[in-house]
């Protein structure tokens, strides 16, 4: 499935840098873009096989907004039986001012459907898939600590892949984050597209979020004013990270651990926030609830 989104994607940044050189694209959720191909779309003989959204260093055009599941170009994915061939078709849903619009790009002999991915309506938006991405301390770090170095990220929608329902019973939502210059740097996380549970993530080995601490972190006093004392593995020189409910880092520094720091955080809002603490190639994480 990797290479066929990929190649999905090239297609879309194509299309989408020739048709909106001088238009202004708005965002909307994947399910928006689906109620509006209900009724706009002759989908007659086919089956709704999946969908995606991507952007990379290249593509400036597409946009996706990590923090609230929307972009403002997705495209979905229709097969149909022809003969003993199984043909697949593309459509790119964008939104303008104007209101929504799709364009069709093309059919073509889809070679692995004997692997195809069942699917069904019982699927959440990406709207809400968002919030349990917010959830995951792993994954929001993982791209605040390389945001400089991505190469692209893919959001999709799948069916259950053939043999494997029994580790994914329902349709799976995947969020993939590439970095340059290495095919091997790669993170995924695959989340139960029925109720946003998440089934698995997968980082590189070199990265820091790859070697979870068993560690039972403890902060207290929680919720607290904005002075929090907080238990951790480490001894020595460690780096702290402070994450908003949007994903977005809201503080950073490097303190000293004797297994165990405290920290101000009284001059940020109210609110739950992921705090980090990182040494070499681990980390802990614990969620603080500040309430002045």
């Amino acid at each position: 499935m990797k290479k066929l989104f990929t190649i999905l994607s090239m297609i879309v940044v194509l299309f989408v840098s020739s048709k909106a050189q001088d238009i202004d694209l708005l965002q909307f959720s994947a399910k928006d873009g689906y109620d509006y191909l209900q009724d706009n779309y002759d989908d007659t003989g086919k089956t709704f096989f999946g969908l995606m959204t991507s952007m990379s260093v290249e593509d400036k055009t597409t946009q996706v907004d990590f923090n609230e599941g929307t972009s403002n170009v997705w495209t979905y994915i229709y097969l149909r039986k022809s003969g003993e061939a199984m043909m697949m078709s593309m459509v790119m849903v964008m939104k303008t001012e104007m209101g929504y619009s799709h364009n069709d790009l093309g059919e073509y002999e889809y070679e692995d459907w004997e692997e195809m991915y069942s699917i069904n309506e019982g699927w959440i938006d990406s709207r809400d898939l968002a919030l349990n991405v917010k959830n995951n301390t792993e994954l929001i770090n993982y791209w605040i600590e390389n945001e400089d170095k991505i190469q692209s990220l893919y959001v999709t929608l799948t069916g259950t892949p053939v043999g494997s329902e029994e580790q994914y019973p329902e349709n799976v939502w995947g969020i993939e984050i590439s970095l340059i210059d290495s095919d091997e740097e790669t993170a995924t996380c695959l989340y139960n597209a029925a109720d946003g549970v998440l089934f698995s993530c997968e980082y590189p080995t070199t990265s820091v979020f790859a070697q979870v601490s068993p560690f039972n972190n403890i902060a207290y006093p929680n919720p607290s004013n904005g002075q929090v004392n907080l238990t951790n593995q480490f001894i020595g020189d460690v780096n702290v990270i402070v994450i908003n409910n949007a994903g977005q880092r809201v503080k950073s520094f490097n303190t000293i651990s004797n297994n165990s720091i405290e920290i101000n955080l009284s001059d940020l809002p109210n609110g739950n926030y992921n705090v980090i603490t990182i040494q070499n190639n681990k980390f802990d994480a614990i969620k603080v609830n500040i309430q002045k």
